[in-house]
């Protein structure tokens, strides 16, 4: 199983904040710098998780067979479509700028890991070593690890029409965070006047 990320439903669940990417967003946040690349980004949301897990059961159920599935999202992404929408959601408090993975760990390096303060505002100095070592892998593979999902295409059909994760999936995470909710009521400020427009049309 690869990465799974938080829901994308709002219904009070959220992707746990001291997990490592929220944990990376944060970090950024205050350094203003964020990676321009990560590993490919081929991660499903848990509550789309649980829809192919329901539809492996029932498919097991029906053929009586035992098969072995590799559960990632048949669509990938790359970690710099993601960027600019973290930007642009903390452009009204930070200019936020992309910088090679490398540096960001160098910058966190000069972090405190004993200073409370710093540790709160820039967590990922937590997990250091974990960073470290996921811009290890990507340098040196340069590419994606590729897994037979051919079993998991043919018995769910929630995986087999799973989306890529997009700009609308990280807003999603973002408002959950509650990372800049200055942006956020614009940003549902905005939504809203769309609707009502929608509605008079």
């Amino acid at each position: 199983m690869g990465q799974v990320a938080g829901p994308l439903t709002v219904n009070g669940t959220e992707w746990h904040q001291h997990e490592w990417l929220p944990s990376l967003v944060k970090t950024s946040k205050t350094l203003n710098c964020i990676p321009e690349s990560l590993t490919v980004i081929d991660w499903i949301p848990v509550d789309e998780l649980a829809h192919i897990i329901l539809d492996l059961v029932h498919t097991g159920y029906e053929t009586h067979k035992s098969e072995i599935f590799n559960l990632v999202n048949p669509k990938v992404t790359d970690w710099s479509n993601l960027v600019p929408t973290i930007q642009i959601w903390f452009a009204v408090a930070t200019k936020i700028v992309a910088v090679p993975f490398a540096d960001w760990i160098d910058m966190l390096k000069h972090v405190d890991p004993n200073d409370k303060n710093e540790v709160a505002s820039k967590p990922a100095v937590k997990i250091i070593d974990f960073y470290a070592a996921l811009d290890s892998a990507g340098t040196a593979s340069h590419s994606r690890q590729i897994f037979e999902i051919e079993n998991g295409l043919r018995a769910s059909k929630t995986m087999a029409t799973l989306m890529p994760v997009n700009k609308e999936s990280m807003e999603t995470w973002l408002r959950q965070w509650n990372f800049n909710p200055r942006y956020q009521a614009i940003l549902d400020c905005r939504n809203g006047f769309r609707s009502a427009t929608t509605t008079l049309a």
